[in-house]
């Protein structure tokens, strides 16, 4: 289970990492890139605007976000799998009870022997 979880987790890390801005940012300079458009969006037309920041340096930060969302999409889905393993573990299991055990063959379920039961009463 914890490792059907990462595997699970980091096959969607990619899909996860969209959420952050940059990756967001690389995607739409890459879509731009390839057809370029007359009408760009204000991200766009923001990073073409700076002098200090190319595509390579924004392609090397993208690839360090994604290598960090896949390492920490595994630990969480391994976390995940972990918690649920543990619970089907734990519905599993048959608990005894020490302290009360009712007599099948003399109780007629009245409520775990309270003063009314019958059978006290013919004591």
């Amino acid at each position: 289970m914890v490792a059907a979880g990462a595997t699970a987790m980091v096959m969607l890390s990619d899909k996860f990492s969209k959420v952050n801005k940059e990756v967001r940012l690389y995607e739409m300079v890459m879509q731009n890139e390839a057809e370029p458009q007359v009408a760009q969006s204000l991200e766009l037309q923001a990073f073409y605007g700076q002098e200090e920041r190319t595509v390579e340096d924004l392609a090397t930060e993208v690839t360090q976000i994604k290598q960090d969302f896949r390492l920490y999409s595994g630990i969480i889905g391994a976390f995940f799998g972990l918690v649920i393993a543990l619970s089907l573990i734990n519905l599993s299991t048959k608990r005894t009870r020490k302290l009360y055990e009712i007599d099948d063959a003399n109780c007629v379920c009245c409520g775990k022997c309270f003063g009314y039961c019958p059978k006290n009463l013919e004591e």
